[in-house]
């Protein structure tokens, strides 16, 4: 497809009847990209964050009744500091 052809599709399309559609092409074709990691933020925070990781543990009606609450101390999690990108350091669970 040329430049502009999801473009023309998408002005094309109704805003309302055809959502769905217009869903689609944003997320497939124009911003693969960016949807790919504003999902992987949104798994990050809520399943890395120690705080968070916990209450799902114990509030999940589809987790194991003995499942642990709190991180192995194996875990590179349960460390004092983590480094970030940059270099820097950061607190766990902060």
């Amino acid at each position: 497809m040329k430049r502009f052809d999801w473009y023309t599709e998408i002005h094309r399309l109704d805003a309302e009847a055809d959502c769905r559609r217009i869903t689609e092409i944003l997320t497939t074709h124009e911003f693969p990209w960016d949807i790919e990691q504003a999902l992987s933020l949104a798994l990050y925070r809520t399943y890395a964050v120690p705080s968070i990781g916990q209450l799902l543990a114990e509030n999940s009606s589809t987790a194991p009744s003995a499942a642990p609450t709190t991180p192995p101390s194996s875990s590179p999690r349960s460390c004092g500091t983590v480094s970030n990108r940059d270099g820097g350091a950061m607190r766990c669970g902060a």
